[in-house]
């Protein structure tokens, strides 16, 4: 047989997903969203979903959908997937996380709810605003 890549170790791979059933993927989920300092909520809006969502998948329920491969390709920017489903996932380990994707990840994500706050903090300003210059102009 020619491969053009080599085929994965269907060894190493089996013993890993033995080991790492739904619930320890949902906990490892939750202990890498952690360690990148991010909530449910902001999580759910970066995979456009919801919080209760995120909740069920950190939770080990059985969340097998499109949503699976969103969680996977946000994580995979912050901790490398053999990382994630090896055998010696040590949780304690801040060295875990692949620092320059788990920052810009982080950047983004916090950038993307500041723009949301400040937009929304804006026309609520102008709207004030607005009104005290109508109220004004009415006095005179």
């Amino acid at each position: 047989m020619n491969f053009l890549v080599k085929p994965p170790n269907r060894t190493i791979m089996n013993d890993n997903l033995d080991i790492l059933d739904i619930k320890e993927f949902g906990r490892r989920c939750y202990i890498i969203r952690k360690k990148i300092g991010i909530t449910q909520k902001e999580l759910a809006k970066v995979l456009g979903t919801t919080q209760h969502m995120i909740s069920k998948i950190e939770s080990g329920s059985n969340v097998m959908s499109p949503l699976m491969l969103k969680v996977l390709w946000f994580f995979s920017q912050s901790v490398s997937l053999n990382r994630l489903f090896t055998k010696g996932f040590d949780e304690q380990d801040d060295t875990i996380l692949n620092k320059q994707f788990a920052i810009n990840s982080l950047v983004k994500a916090k950038l993307g709810l500041i723009k949301e706050e400040l937009t929304t903090n804006f026309d609520k300003s102008k709207k004030e605003m607005c009104k005290q210059l109508d109220e004004a102009f009415e006095l005179l």
